[in-house]
């Protein structure tokens, strides 16, 4: 979603949608321009070898497409739901689980090499770290995340996690003749 008042600036970049989805959006009105990044991650437990197999080949894409945006020295936003387990210590979110998964690896690799910050780790959060609630469990975890190419990092000032459904998208339903709201 491009606010009206963007589009003009704004251009399509690519998208993908084998294994992990993920759209990306240069923004060519601020200097160096900004690339958005939204992602979907697959959830990797759910199609053994085979989904291994496309969480890999998909993530080779996503750095593919970050190497030639770290090539025009222009700035990155990666954010969305990952469903990266990505572990509790200077890679991950202090707090969450320590589980690392084979995809979360991948995420930590991008950290470790020093151009990308994980935002949901900085101590900016209102409303989180949290994005997850197993509910059966009720455990809390962090899926969703969001890193920033380095370049950002001194324009952050917080960070939201819209625990509270402010600005979340929905969409009006009506169910045994009253009105409510699903969120994606």
């Amino acid at each position: 979603m491009v606010e009206d008042s963007l589009k003009q600036q704004c251009v399509r970049v690519t998208d993908y949608s084998e294994g992990d989805e993920f759209l990306i959006v240069r923004l060519e009105h601020v200097e160096p321009a900004l690339n958005i990044v939204n992602f979907y991650g697959m959830q990797e437990g759910k199609e053994g070898e085979e989904g291994k197999k496309k969480v890999m080949d998909s993530w080779t894409k996503l750095k593919k497409e970050l190497l030639m945006i770290e090539g025009r020295n222009e700035a990155v936003v990666v954010m969305g739901d990952f469903n990266r387990a990505i572990g509790n210590d200077q890679f991950g979110v202090p707090g969450n689980k320590e589980k690392i998964s084979y995809g979360g690896e991948m995420v930590r690799d991008l950290i470790r090499e020093g151009e990308y910050v994980l935002v949901n780790r900085l101590g900016l959060t209102e409303g989180g770290p949290w994005t997850r609630v197993d509910p059966a469990l009720g455990v809390l975890s962090c899926l969703d995340l969001t890193l920033v190419s380095s370049n950002l990092l001194s324009y952050i000032r917080g960070f939201v996690i819209d625990d509270e459904r402010r600005f979340t998208p929905r969409r009006t339903e009506r169910r045994r003749g009253k009105f409510g709201f699903t969120y994606t």
